[in-house]
């Protein structure tokens, strides 16, 4: 029963250190330039509903402006 502790826990250390030396993802590319407007806020429902226009949604699915 004592050697079955130690290879069990023998193994699941040798899991972790593979795990670690797994390979790792390249951090992602933010674009932190900033937004320039896009045009007068009383026209931004206009604009956001052109712009979505060119796909196709699901009814109740748009973007909304609260």
């Amino acid at each position: 029963m004592n050697n079955t502790i130690k290879y069990l826990f023998g193994a699941i250390i040798v899991l972790v250190i593979v795990y670690f030396m797994g390979p790792h993802p390249k951090p992602p590319k933010i674009n932190t330039d900033p937004i320039l407007p896009i045009g007068p806020l009383n026209q931004l429902d206009n604009i956001i509903a052109e712009k979505e226009s060119q796909f196709p949604l699901k009814p109740d699915n748009q973007a909304r402006i609260v």
